[in-house]
C-alpha cells in the first residue's frame, strides 16, 4: 500500500463567507419566490418567536431603534419589528437586495405572500396592539433605512419613499 502526504498548501481554500460572495450577481426575485412563493409553518412559527422576542424588550411602551442585518429580500424582519420601532435600519449585502426592499416597501399594498405573514404578526401581536391591515403606511411613517454595505464599509443609504 502506497501512502500519499497532503500538505496544507496542496488543500485549495474554499471561502463561504459573506464577503465571498458575489452579492453583484444576486437575484432576489428568484429568492423571494423560491422561499416565500409559498408560505410555509416553519416561517410562521418564526414569526411567533420573533414577535414573542419583540413584545418582551422592555419597556414596553417605547419605541426602539432596530437594526436588521442581512435581510435579503424579506419583509418578515420589517413587520415583527413594526410596532415595536421608532426606527428601522436594515444593512443589506447586495445592492440588488437594497433595490428589491424599497420597491416592496413603497407598493400599495402587500404582496399575497406578505399579507399572509402580516396576518400571522398581527395575530402573534394579538388585538391588544391595534395593528392595521396594511402595515405598508405605518412602515413609511417610521423612520427606515436601508443601506448597502459594499466591501469597503457602509456604500449609500435610501429610504423607501412613498
Amino acid at each position: 500500500m502506497t501512502s500519499k502526504s497532503i500538505s496544507a498548501q496542496s488543500i485549495p481554500v474554499v471561502r463561504s463567507g459573506n464577503a465571498d460572495y458575489q452579492w453583484s450577481n444576486f437575484d432576489p426575485e428568484a429568492y423571494f419566490q423560491h422561499y416565500y412563493g409559498e408560505p410555509h409553518a416553519d416561517d410562521d412559527h418564526v414569526i411567533r418567536c420573533a414577535v414573542a422576542a419583540m413584545k418582551a424588550i422592555a419597556p414596553s411602551a417605547a419605541g426602539l431603534n432596530i437594526i436588521v442585518v442581512g435581510t435579503g429580500p424579506n419583509l418578515i424582519p420589517f413587520m415583527c419589528a413594526m410596532p415595536r420601532a421608532r426606527s428601522l435600519t436594515a444593512l443589506e449585502f447586495a445592492q440588488s437586495n437594497v433595490d428589491w426592499l424599497c420597491a416592496d416597501l413603497q407598493r400599495e399594498t402587500l404582496r399575497p405572500q406578505w399579507q399572509h405573514f402580516w396576518g400571522v404578526t398581527k395575530e402573534a401581536y394579538g388585538e391588544d396592539w391595534h395593528l392595521p391591515d396594511n402595515p405598508l403606511p405605518a412602515l413609511a411613517a417610521i423612520s427606515c433605512e436601508i443601506r448597502f454595505k459594499a466591501d469597503t464599509g457602509y456604500g449609500g443609504k435610501r429610504t423607501p419613499a412613498r
